[in-house]
């Protein structure tokens, strides 16, 4: 059965059964959320339960990066836009700016629907500790940096228990490809379980 490998193990519990030593690994899990989506709806974690999520962090006013990264994740838009199990969330790093009317007409710009790519905004505070502590990547801002932001390049693909199962560089283009091969499966992972 194929699968892929859960990141950011957290503790180790090894006990006997039937005589036998197992050893149990728990795993990071992404924790809670509560964002506003590009429609001003309240988007939280519960909104995407038991789905497969690509996540990516962006700002509307960044420069190239942020357009390069919105271009190559289309190809995943693409390949998963009517399927129900797998969703998109770009979250940003600039919240005052991207507000959800900004970031409806960057989707609409990049001919996005809302079925199943969401652009989330919030709480500055919020958006940056789910980066860290939740996704295990870097969103803050600083003036040293041009756009005023710093940013991963990274995508991750969590899982439907909210697992980080993989990351990929958002600029390189097989690396998408990797992506989306990725999505595919974990999809049969969880037809075969």
């Amino acid at each position: 059965k194929p699968n892929l490998p859960i990141y950011f193990p957290i503790s180790d519990t090894t006990y006997i059964k039937n005589g036998v030593s197992i050893t149990d690994t728990f795993y990071h899990t992404v924790p809670p959320f509560e964002f506003i989506n590009q429609s001003g709806k309240s988007f939280t974690n519960s909104s995407v339960d038991g789905k497969i999520k690509v996540v990516n962090y962006i700002f509307t006013r960044c420069g190239k990066q942020c357009p390069d990264m919105t271009s190559k994740l289309q190809d995943v838009y693409e390949t998963f836009k009517g399927d129900n199990d797998v969703v998109i969330l770009s979250h940003t790093v600039d919240p005052v700016y991207d507000t959800p009317s900004v970031l409806l007409e960057y989707a609409k710009q990049n001919k996005i629907a809302a079925d199943n790519w969401f652009f989330l905004t919030g709480n500055k505070d919020s958006l940056y500790k789910q980066a860290y502590k939740g996704y295990k990547i870097s969103a803050l801002e600083d003036e040293t940096v041009e756009g005023g932001f710093l940013h991963s390049d990274k995508v991750l693909l969590v899982d439907k228990n909210n697992q980080i199962r993989g990351f990929y560089t958002n600029t390189d283009y097989d690396d998408i490809k990797r992506l989306i091969t990725e999505i595919g499966v974990l999809q049969t992972f969880y037809e075969n379980d």
